[in-house]
């Protein structure tokens, strides 16, 4: 069990091995709620240096990150959906990890109360001044 600040970012790893010359190999991190359902999923195929070419026999890591201030506290599940060249040989690992999200009283401010959902990122909002009776 792992945990993580609501206000810290943080990278899921993944270390594989390709074990012939040549391969194709892509990735989907998936994460669940409590109740089995999909909060996210993200696909690496903006990935710029290996994503969708042919990759040399070797050790790889592959590194997603996650900025602070995106998911809401509580428990989360890390699946990971490995697949090949096309989306061939697609292989889901639907709990390779279990981890919790603790609340971090940046974001919160002066707000003590409950955040719904899944994710709370801290949105850019402003307010503007807008001068009585003049048309917009």
């Amino acid at each position: 069990l792992a945990t993580v600040s609501s206000g810290a970012p943080f990278v899921i790893e993944t270390e594989y091995e390709v074990v012939r010359d040549g391969a194709f190999a892509g990735m989907t991190v998936i994460l669940y709620d409590t109740h089995n359902n999909v909060v996210l999923s993200s696909i690496n195929n903006h990935e710029p240096n290996w994503y969708g070419k042919a990759m040399p026999a070797g050790r790889y890591r592959s590194i997603c990150d996650f900025p602070a201030n995106f998911l809401n506290c509580g428990w989360f599940r890390l699946g990971l959906n490995i697949f090949g060249k096309g989306f061939s040989d697609a292989q889901l690992w639907a709990e390779i990890l279990t981890f919790e999200v603790e609340d971090s009283p940046f974001l919160r401010g002066d707000y003590y109360g409950e955040y719904s959902g899944a994710v709370r990122p801290m949105l850019m909002w402003r307010t503007e001044t807008q001068q009585r009776g003049v048309p917009q």
